[in-house]
């Protein structure tokens, strides 16, 4: 795959992504906003995280962990083969 080719992949990954309605809108606020833009970005993820335990208890504290599981796991796989 040439440069240009991966260029255009990114751009079209990047509008896919920023089309959603809400979590676009902060994803792009987030990269380019202001310099507190970041922080306001992680709050919210904090924020609505909380409000989930708050709305469906144990769930929603479980969930973010096993999803957590694999992507440790690649990373660990990645950090042993020294990429």
């Amino acid at each position: 795959m040439s440069s240009k080719a991966k260029a255009v992949a990114i751009s079209t990954a990047k509008k896919a992504i920023y089309s959603f309605p809400v979590l676009g809108w902060l994803l792009k606020d987030a990269v380019k906003g202001g310099p507190t833009a970041l922080l306001w970005f992680i709050f919210n993820i904090i924020a609505v995280w909380l409000i989930a335990i708050a709305y469906f208890g144990l769930p929603a504290l479980i969930v973010p962990a096993l999803v957590a599981v694999p992507v440790i796991f690649v990373v660990l796989i990645l950090l042993t083969m020294g990429k």
